[in-house]
């Protein structure tokens, strides 16, 4: 296989993985509640990588604490306060509804859709 055809498919697959994520958090946004949650600790994996541990409560009551799948900011601090979007479903399955977390996903495509234009040409 060709290194031009290898590169393609990368980011072809990139972009798959990226607008899977991108579609799956607009459902969520669409269907979601929103609620109020806190940053009750951090967990820093093997590459130093900081995540926050959140805490909310569902309208049902229910209390979610979970570790954030995403980075957090170095200011970030606990007990900030953030704003959620759960899946009333499965609230396990939430975001945290700021204009950066989708500011950095829509570049993330772009990005990729750069990438993918530049190899082709």
């Amino acid at each position: 296989m060709s290194q031009k055809l290898t590169e393609i498919i990368g980011c072809a697959i990139a972009l798959c993985i990226v607008l899977f994520y991108f579609i799956k958090r607009e459902r969520i946004r669409k269907h979601g509640f929103n609620v109020t949650g806190e940053i009750i600790g951090f967990h820093t994996d093997s590459e130093r990588s900081k995540y926050a541990i959140i805490r909310f409560k569902t309208l049902s009551g229910e209390i979610i604490e979970k570790k954030y799948h995403a980075t957090v900011g170095f200011k970030t601090k606990i007990g900030d306060q953030v704003p959620i979007v759960y899946n009333p479903a499965r609230p396990a399955n939430f975001y945290i509804n700021s204009y950066w977390e989708r500011l950095i996903i829509l570049l993330a495509i772009a990005i990729i859709i750069a990438v993918s234009l530049a190899v082709l040409l």
